[in-house]
């Protein structure tokens, strides 16, 4: 029987087992032993450090400084206990110091304090410190000591765990198997709550399975889900602890017809249950049997050396059986890469899809798979260690390759500063150990313990090396450590130790211990000792084995290798038991023994026999005494068979008289003994066998079930099919496979068929069968009104052929074109294409056919593509395929146009307005009116982006805007009227009304400066000699600044295909009053010659333009061209969305600041600010104040006049500080200064303010 195993062979002995071509790694090759050669390890885990800073805050998580400071943990929360039960919690409660060292419950057990919520449910002894159950129901116990305290919560059930025990169809396969997985649910809330039972007896049929009182508590309702070698039943958990199934009409059969083909394969099922994962099934010749219903159905299987996936298909299955077929479509390949040497390797795609068997080495597995994002683990192992990884959100992609190596480097991510004594909780976030490919150690055991490798983390004090912590953690992704009560910075170490055979740090041996303690015995009595060793983790081992045993009397007692004690003599006397380097001491005692004893039972050598009639069996029967003693009495024994007619006691032997059951009873000093004998029937004898057929018939290449039956003498019968031999006269022309009888190549066989020294022989004819129809001409054109004659052949599996023209069948696509008479005649009815199906023995032919007519052109019809109504007067014009001149045709009504042409290819160019240009080529056969519809699309034949945006420096100095161009700048001359007055000035000179000065006409400033300084009459008209004057400071300047510049750009777009040309293209841009072309490197003209724009391109141009005037504009450009081939215009205008904005002299505003008094011959401070008021940058800012026109001052020594300025920000004001020196003396009076305008073409709104 051919077998395939699909299913999850985790283990490589399994694996090596049953499919040793997979590839995986071999101990020997060519039968010499593999050598051992020096090598790098092939896991390396480089050790990970970090640093922290310890600090103590006056308490720490358990409330102390103190590390003598005792806390209670308890290994959980909920504890379940049965009504009337006892609970001991000492069993369940963990006591430690602050700085993690253990305490002996019993020494604090007297302090503890324990408060139960509802004493009605559960009473605490506190003298055995046990909880006992006295009704149904839960209560918290509160348990607390010193400054910590936990609370539990217990629930009183009923029982533990409920039993179940399912019976199924049993195999007497040696790979039978049976998995069983169990899922919770109450109402709409599933659980899948446990992963697996495993059925130790495989061939036993009968599995049994418990459920635990915590999920028995929350959920009311269970399906269990068990998967046989052959089958998956679904089961619902009820009551009833005791369960049959077995295979009816509710099940269907499901076959993979293609397995041959692969050298392995795995499939797993999911049922509609969204809590159960992907059950691996196992399969015998091919096929399983599930319950009716929806799956999803994954596989993975390996066929020339490539794995390929059929991941997660989901399946309706109602037919009593149903095909799996695995296809290679819509699969993308990848590849796989490692170089480690793996025993044995697996990967797993997500939680769906496991590629088992990879092979143990290679450098690039192929594998094919759906394009997705997939979750992979990896499992496996290497160097004596089974590893484990991870790595999610991998796309897998045509081309992709996942790169696998067990090189992997600790990574810890700690916070900066810690408690003392508080608890580090690390997750995955602070402690990874990540490859470079980013795969994440998920976990690492040792093979030849099975231990799992446990990380060694290190605290060392950095100011004091002595000062160092050492903790073994108890988990690679989720390890817990308690800080120690310290202070400081520490490195953080942490380390994996890969080159011991235990895991993590090794407890330390702390004693021994026996069972018994002590020994007492009789004479000639012996004891077996159980030595074991205690560890410092509270972990203890048996050591019988590898214990050494000392008798210290051995004339009283002696002791064995193995630890058994013999007693020899009355007395006392130690056995001295040592392991390592520990040792104890038993105290042995032997009292006297009743020498003659007494009987105490009698016993045989065997309690049950099964016999064939007149079979014999031996038998022994012993008396054993209360001396230790044991003596044989089978001759000196009575014997009582309570059937003598199926067994009797014969000189020490059991004999089989018939057929039957019978007891014989074993008498001896009144003690007895029973043995039950099962005589079996004899053998029924085999009268003949035979075929269920006189004869087969078999077609060639196919197969025929066939049975052989075996008939007995009693009437009865079986089928023999699969357990008899076979012999074929020509197996060339007729082979058995799989119970069938299989054609090879027409012709006659004889098969003969052996059982049990009988035999019979049946004659096998091979047919050929009918392979496909075949014809000389497949695509048949013919004229309408005209005949063609249709010739079919049959060809058959041995390669001969048969004109059955006249016994096929004939059908006709669409009759309306042709038609086909009864001796195969095919008759052209009107013009256009279709098929002749001809059909024979379940064969069919395609023909294909052509109506043509007798004239030669083509018909147009022009249609709307939404509407698909037509369209009329469109523009149409023709071309032959490789000529220049074109032909405009004539509508014939609307929409349609009809024209003969000569044969040939032909260009159709169609428009109208509103629609795209479309170009159809068509081809014209003699005497053939080619058909052809277009679908015009509406839509605007150009489409336009027409902006303006202001330039920058970088832009300005790109395109080459000259900023020292007069015409490209704002001027603003001014003068600053400053008015003095309100204070006499101060001089000792007299001048007239008229403004003469009496005497000296000047001042000496000293340093060669001199002040001239000249009166103005106020009007009065008192004494010319005593007149006060008022007396101004005229200070003039000019700003000046770059004008606004602005890019405008238009981008064309031809909608049409790019046959459709646009000719003569022109664009011009109009500009309004207030805007002009820049002056730039490359001359600019308003209107611009484009020339042509293909189909399906852009033209693009670009304006430089100055703003000469303030306001706002929008730019408008026109379009004018010709659409090609039809020589119509296409005509357009386009205006911008956006104005374009010229802020011109409002862009600034100045603010002139001078001191409040002056005082002549003294430095006067003015200062000058610009603010930019407008929302874009001021280009070239340039502010001067002059000489010419200046009154009452001059500037101080060193003044600099002119300020530059590249550019101004929006918002940004610009500040400019003068010194002048004053020839007059006065207070600023603002009210009569003023600002005067004297030149240029802008007017900044200008102020005068005092300084402050």
């Amino acid at each position: 029987m051919k077998r395939i195993w699909i299913g999850l062979l985790a283990l490589g002995l399994i694996l090596n087992t049953l499919f040793p071509s997979i590839g995986l790694a071999q101990t020997t090759t060519n039968n010499e032993v593999e050598t051992n050669t020096t090598k790098e390890p092939a896991i390396t885990i480089t050790p990970g450090t970090a640093q922290i800073k310890i600090e103590k805050t006056g308490s720490n998580d358990n409330g102390s400084n103190d590390p003598n400071e005792i806390y209670i943990q308890s290994d959980r929360y909920d504890h379940y206990v049965r009504v009337g039960e006892e609970f001991s919690l000492l069993d369940h409660l963990k006591i430690v110091r602050a700085d993690g060292t253990k305490v002996d419950p019993q020494s604090i057990i007297n302090d503890l304090n324990i408060e139960v919520e509802d004493p009605s449910i559960i009473q605490v002894d506190r003298l055995s410190f046990t909880i006992t159950g006295t009704q149904l129901g839960q209560s918290s116990v509160h348990i607390s000591y010193q400054n910590t305290d936990i609370f539990l919560l217990f629930h009183v059930v009923d029982q533990l765990e409920k039993t179940y025990t399912i019976k199924y169809p049993s195999s007497d396969d040696e790979y039978s198997r049976s998995d069983i997985y169990v899922m919770g649910y109450q109402e709409e809330n599933h659980r899948y709550f446990d992963s697996l039972y495993y059925e130790k007896d495989r061939k036993s049929g009968e599995l049994t399975f418990s459920i635990p009182a915590s999920e028995l508590q929350y959920y009311q309702k269970f399906k269990a889900v068990l998967v046989t070698d052959n089958a998956m039943y679904i089961v619902d958990l009820e009551d009833d602890s005791n369960i049959d199934v077995s295979l009816d009409d509710s099940y269907s059969k499901l076959s993979f017809p293609n397995t041959s083909e692969f050298q392995m394969m795995n499939v797993s099922v999911k049922p509609n249950m969204n809590v159960f994962p992907p059950i691996n099934i196992f399969l015998h010749d091919n096929t399983f049997y599930l319950p009716k219903g929806d799956y999803a159905i994954s596989s993975t299987y390996k066929k020339n050396g490539k794995f390929y996936v059929y991941a997660n298909q989901s399946f309706s299955i109602s037919e009593n059986q149903h095909t799996i077929t695995f296809s290679d479509e819509n699969l993308v390949p990848f590849t796989i890469s490692y170089q480690n040497n793996f025993d044995y390797l697996t990967l797993d795609l997500g939680k769906d899809v496991s590629l088992l068997g990879l092979p143990a080495s290679a450098s690039n597995v192929e594998v094919y798979a759906p394009r997705g994002t997939y979750d992979i683990a990896l499992n496996g192992k290497v160097d004596n260690y089974h590893i484990g990884m991870f790595k999610s959100g991998v796309s897998i992609e045509s081309g992709t390759n996942i790169s696998i190596d067990t090189q992997f480097q600790t990574v810890i991510n700690l916070k900066d500063t810690y408690e003392a004594g508080q608890f580090i909780h690390f997750n995955p976030e602070t402690l990874q150990y990540k490859n470079q490919q980013g795969f994440i150690l998920d976990h690492i055991y040792n093979s030849e313990n099975g231990k799992p490798v446990k990380p060694v983390l290190t605290l060392t004090n950095v100011d004091d090396p002595t000062e160092s912590y050492t903790y073994t953690l108890d988990s690679l992704q989720y390890p817990s450590i308690k800080l120690p009560i310290t202070s400081g910075t520490f490195n953080v170490t942490i380390t994996m130790p890969l080159d011991s055979d235990t895991s993590g740090e090794e407890p330390t041996l702390v004693s021994l211990s026996t069972d018994p303690e002590d020994i007492h015995l009789l004479v000639n009595e012996s004891q077996e000792l159980k030595v074991f060793a205690n560890y410092s983790d509270g972990s203890s081992k048996d050591v019988t084995q590898s214990a050494t045993y000392i008798s210290a009397d051995p004339n009283i007692a002696t002791v064995t290798a193995d630890g058994t004690v013999k007693a020899l003599a009355p007395g006392s006397t130690t056995i001295t038991v040592s392991y390592k380097e520990k040792s104890i001491s038993v105290p042995v005692t032997i009292d006297n023994s009743d020498d003659e004893g007494s009987l105490s039972q009698i016993s045989v050598n065997q309690s049950e026999f099964q016999l064939d009639i007149n079979e014999t069996a031996d038998l022994q029967v012993m008396a054993h005494y209360t001396n230790g003693t044991a003596i044989d009495i089978t001759n000196e024994a009575e014997y009582e068979s309570s059937n003598p007619d199926v067994a009797i006691v014969e000189e020490r032997k059991i004999k089989a008289v018939s057929a039957g059951t019978a007891i014989i009873t074993v008498k001896y000093q009144g003690r007895t003994a029973e043995i039950r004998v099962v005589v079996n029937e004899p053998p029924r004898q085999l009268e003949k066998i035979s075929f269920n057929q006189q004869a087969y018939e078999v077609t060639h290449l196919d197969s025929t079930a066939f049975h052989l039956t075996a008939i007995y003498d009693d009437g009865e019968s079986e089928d023999i099919t699969s357990n008899a031999s076979y012999t074929v006269s020509d197996e060339s022309i007729v082979v058995i496979e799989n119970g069938r009888l299989k054609g090879l190549k027409p012709g006659t066989a004889t098969v003969t068929a052996s059982y049990n020294g009988k035999s019979v022989s049946i004659t096998v004819t091979v047919k050929p069968y009918l392979l496909k129809l075949e014809s000389s001409k497949k695509q048949i054109e013919v004229e309408k009104d005209k005949s063609f004659q249709l010739s079919v052949n049959a060809v058959y599996s041995d390669g001969s052929k048969k004109d059955v023209t006249q016994d096929a069948s004939y059908r006709v696509e669409d009759g309306q074109i042709a038609t086909v008479s009864e001796n195969a005649l095919l008759v052209g009815k009107k013009e256009g294409t279709t098929t002749v199906t001809a059909e024979y023995g379940g064969k069919q032919y395609v023909f294909e056919v052509t109506v043509v007519s007798g004239e030669t052109g083509f018909e147009l019809s022009i249609k709307d593509s939404e509407t698909k109504v037509a369209i009329g007067n469109a523009m149409v014009k023709i071309q032959k395929y490789e000529q220049s001149d074109m032909t405009t045709i004539n509508e014939k009504q609307a929409g349609f146009y009809k024209e003969e042409v000569e044969p040939g290819l032909y260009n159709i160019f169609i428009y109208k307005k509103g629609y795209l240009p479309v170009k159809e080529q068509v081809l014209v056969k003699d005497k053939n009116i080619a058909k052809v519809e277009v679908l015009l699309q509406k839509s605007e034949l150009i489409r336009a982006n027409f902006t303006a945006t202001k330039m920058n420096l970088e832009d300005l100095r790109e395109v080459g805007i000259d900023p020292n161009d007069p015409a490209n700048r704002w001027v603003y001359k001014f003068k600053a009227q400053l008015d003095f007055q309100g204070k006499n000035i101060d001089i000792t000179y007299y001048g007239n009304s008229k403004g003469t000065l009496y005497g000296n006409d000047r001042w000496d400033l000293g340093g060669g400066y001199y002040l001239y300084p000249f009166l103005i009459p106020v009007g009065h008209e008192e004494d010319e000699n005593s007149i006060p004057m008022v007396a101004y400071m005229i200070v003039p300047g000019e700003v000046s600044w770059l004008k606004e510049f602005f890019k405008a750009q238009l981008t064309i777009q031809n909608l049409a295909p790019k046959e459709f040309k646009l000719q003569n293209a022109v664009v011009k841009l109009e500009l309004p009053d207030g805007l002009s072309l820049a002056n730039t490197f490359e001359p600019q003209t308003l209107e611009v010659n484009i020339g042509e724009i293909p189909g399906e391109e852009s033209f693009h141009q670009e304006w430089y333009i100055r703003g000469d005037k303030k306001g706002e504009y929008n730019l408008k450009a026109t379009f004018t061209s010709t659409l090609y081939p039809f020589d119509e215009p296409v005509n357009a205008e386009f205006v911008t969305k956006q104005p374009i904005k010229v802020w011109g002299d409002d862009a600034l505003k100045m603010n002139i600041k001078a001191e409040k008094t002056a005082k002549a011959g003294m430095p006067y401070a003015v200062h000058v600010e610009i603010q930019n008021v407008s929302d874009a940058p001021v280009y070239y800012l340039n502010l001067e104040l002059k000489e010419e026109g200046k009154k009452n001052f001059f500037y101080s020594p060193n003044t600099k006049l002119s300020h530059f300025v590249e550019e101004l920000k929006a918002g940004e004001t610009l500040t400019l500080k003068y010194l002048l020196i004053p020839r007059i003396s006065g207070t600023l009076d603002l009210s009569d200064s003023f600002i005067l305008k004297t030149g240029g073409n802008a007017n900044i709104e200008t102020t005068i303010s005092t300084l402050e």
